[in-house]
């Protein structure tokens, strides 16, 4: 045998092979180490105003129901501002929740899981 193939790592993930990137990886070890937060808000799409919600859902974060009850207001307050800066696009609504709560999380529990923020227009 002579000569040498450059080759990089294969990564197996149940029946396939060499599916799974970097990415992926990199993805799962967040969600297994620090967890995921999802927060879905229902706003008016003709006003901006929110209907419902800011509803937290954590998994592998914390088990106290009543962790996230101080962030519920800087949530709110966020997109009350967004309402009176005239913001009515879904996805700034989106990433102002994001903001909020990454930063609230990081500096409450020196965290930094995946946040998920849903805001749904009726």
């Amino acid at each position: 045998v002579v000569g040498s193939v450059p080759a990089g790592y294969v990564y197996v993930d149940g029946r396939g092979v060499g599916d799974v990137g970097e990415t992926s990886l990199k993805d799962r070890l967040i969600l297994g180490d620090e967890g995921f937060v999802t927060i879905t808000v229902v706003v008016d799409s003709m006003t901006g105003k929110v209907t419902a919600g800011p509803e937290i859902l954590a998994r592998r974060f914390s088990e106290d129901q009543t962790a996230f009850d101080e962030v519920m207001p800087l949530i709110e307050e966020a997109l009350a501002e967004a309402v009176r800066d005239g913001v009515a696009d879904r996805h700034d609504l989106q990433q102002r929740v994001r903001r909020v709560i990454g930063k609230w999380v990081s500096d409450t529990y020196r965290r930094r899981p995946m946040i998920i923020p849903v805001v749904i227009e009726v």
